[in-house]
C-alpha cells in the first residue's frame, strides 16, 4: 500500500507531529510506503530567520520586518512548489491523506479526478472560521473524502454533518519518539 500525506507543516507543528510524522516508522514497519509533502512551511522559515534579526538597536525593527516578509515570501513559492509536486503525484498512491488543509474547491475537483481515495484530517475546531471562503473550502474537502479521521467528539459531531465515514481518533504521543529530556539530579 502506497499513502501520501499533505500536511498541514513540517514535523516542527504539532498537529502534523502527532496526526502524521510520529506514526511514519510505523508505517514502514507495516510495509506500508509512505510520502510527506509539507505544505506550509511558515513555522520553520520563522524559526530559522527571525532569530538571527531579534537583537536590539536602531535597526533591530525594520529588520524583524524584512525577515518575516522574506519567510512569507519563501513560504508562498514553497507552497507553490508542493502543491504541484502533490498534484503530479496523485495517482500513484492507494490514498491521499490530506491534514486540514482547506484547499481551494478547484484543487478539490482536480484531487477527486485524479484520485478519488481521498482521506481528510483535522484536530481542532478550525471550522469555526469563516474568512474569505474557508468554511466553504474546509467543508469541501470533509464531503470529498472517502474517510475523515477527527480528534474528539466535537469535531466528529461537525464533520458527521457532511460525511458519514468518521473515524475518531485520539492524537497519542510516541513517547519513545518525542522523550522529554533527562535530567541530572544537582
Amino acid at each position: 500500500m502506497k499513502v501520501l500525506f499533505l500536511t498541514i507543516g513540517g514535523e516542527i507543528v504539532a498537529s502534523s507531529r502527532t496526526r502524521v510524522y510520529q506514526f511514519l516508522p510505523h508505517f514502514e514497519k507495516a510495509g506500508v510506503e509512505a510520502s510527506v509533502i509539507p505544505y506550509d512551511c511558515k513555522e520553520t522559515f520563522s524559526n530559522i530567520i527571525t532569530p538571527a534579526f531579534s537583537g536590539a538597536g536602531p535597526l533591530s525593527t525594520p529588520l524583524r520586518k524584512a525577515a518575516s516578509l522574506l519567510s512569507n515570501l519563501l513560504n508562498f513559492f514553497l507552497r507553490l512548489a508542493q502543491t504541484a509536486r502533490f498534484i503530479s503525484r496523485l495517482k500513484g498512491f492507494d490514498v491521499i491523506y490530506v491534514q486540514k488543509l482547506a484547499l481551494p474547491l478547484f484543487l478539490q475537483d482536480l484531487i477527486k479526478r485524479k484520485n478519488p481515495a481521498l482521506a481528510f484530517d483535522f484536530d481542532d475546531a478550525v471550522f469555526v472560521k469563516d474568512e474569505s471562503g474557508y468554511k466553504a473550502r474546509f467543508d469541501g474537502m470533509i464531503a470529498a473524502a472517502k474517510l475523515v479521521t477527527v480528534e474528539n467528539d466535537y469535531t466528529a459531531d461537525y464533520a458527521r454533518r457532511l460525511n458519514g465515514s468518521i473515524l475518531q481518533m485520539t492524537g497519542p504521543i510516541d513517547c519513545g519518539r518525542y522523550a522529554p529530556p533527562t535530567r541530572t539530579s544537582s
